[in-house]
Formats: structure tokens, C-alpha cells, sequence
């Protein structure tokens, strides 16, 4: 579904990525780990079509991809239902996406009533309504609790369990919650 063949990438000129090469499994849990400024980020927008190697090829198959960004990326004049409507008219989906984070009570308040953690929750309800055959996350869990991050990534897994999952995180702790094979760059 996914392969990246000696895939490389700079920022102006400035090395970032250099012949990496990874096939995605058809279903499961990878995490790309290492310190901050590796290319953890670089790599994830590579792989979702956000950013083009320099060099190198990627193949990608997947039709439908759902990211959870670091930054929550919420319209703020619209609801936290109507922000889960942006990306489907499954009014069931949305639903069982807030009941999966647990926002169902706030479900027609704006963003800006929201705490930071409850905005992070409404990103991630949105991946969950949205759906799709490839799931992207990066930094998913910034400002919940551990329960909710237990509660939320077995949303998660339930929802993409036939797909493949990339994520970006500083927490080998988050990355078992995914059962997800770790990466160190």
C-alpha cells in the first residue's frame, strides 16, 4: 500500500532526509521515534503527499488518508460537530467519533470554549469520523491524561484495524498503546 524507495529531502538545500526506504505492513502500528529535528514530521507529510522528495520515490496507494496534525487545526467559528462535518455528511460517524473521545456533551460549543486537551480530542474525533484506509498521526496525544489516551488510542486501533497506522511520538509509552513496531530515526 505504502513504499518509500530511497527516499531523501532537504529544506533549502538543507538535509532533513537521506535514503530512507520503509514499506508500510497492510494493517498495524509503525511509530517513528528519535529526538526532535530528526524528520519524524518530514517523513509523515512525505508519506501523506503534503511534501515531495527530493530524491527517491514513494508509492502510495492508499485513496483515503486521515492525519491528526500536531497543531489541532480546528475552524473556530464552527462547532465541534460541525468541524467532524467538514469531513463527512455520516451524522452516525460523527456521533460515534465524539462518543469515542468522550465530547458528546460539548458537541455544539466552539473550539475556543474548549479546553486544549478537549480541542485534541475533537482532531482526533475528526480522523475517527472521517475514516479512510491510511492513518497519519503526529504528536496525537499532546495534553491528554493516560486514560483518555488509552480510551482514544483504542478508538483508534478499532477504527484503522485493517489499515496501516504511521505515528510521531516521544513516547515509547504512546507507541505501545498502538502495539506499533518503533522506527528511531
Amino acid at each position: 500500500m505504502v513504499k518509500l524507495d530511497r527516499v531523501s529531502f532537504s529544506y533549502g538545500g538543507a538535509p532533513v532526509l537521506k535514503d530512507v526506504s520503509l514499506t508500510l505492513p497492510k494493517s498495524g502500528a509503525i511509530c517513528l521515534f528519535g529526538p526532535s529535528g530528526c524528520g519524524k514530521t518530514t517523513l509523515l507529510r512525505l508519506i501523506a503527499g503534503l511534501e515531495a522528495p527530493t530524491d527517491g520515490t514513494i508509492h502510495r496507494k492508499a485513496s483515503r488518508v486521515a492525519m491528526v496534525f500536531q497543531e489541532n487545526r480546528l475552524v473556530p467559528w464552527l462547532t465541534v460537530r460541525e468541524n467532524l462535518l467538514l469531513v463527512t455528511d455520516d451524522g452516525d460517524a460523527v456521533e460515534k467519533a465524539l462518543a469515542a473521545v468522550s465530547l458528546q456533551d460539548v458537541a455544539n460549543e466552539l473550539p475556543d470554549a474548549l479546553s486544549g486537551g478537549m480541542q485534541r480530542r475533537v482532531a482526533l474525533a475528526r480522523a475517527l469520523a472521517f475514516g479512510g484506509d491510511l492513518l497519519l498521526l503526529d504528536e496525537p496525544f499532546n495534553g491528554l491524561d493516560d486514560g483518555l489516551k488509552v480510551t482514544v488510542a483504542a478508538a483508534l486501533r478499532e477504527r484503522f484495524a485493517e489499515c496501516p497506522i504511521v505515528m510521531v511520538t516521544h513516547s515509547l509509552d504512546e507507541a505501545a498503546l498502538f502495539d506499533a513496531t518503533v522506527i528511531t530515526l
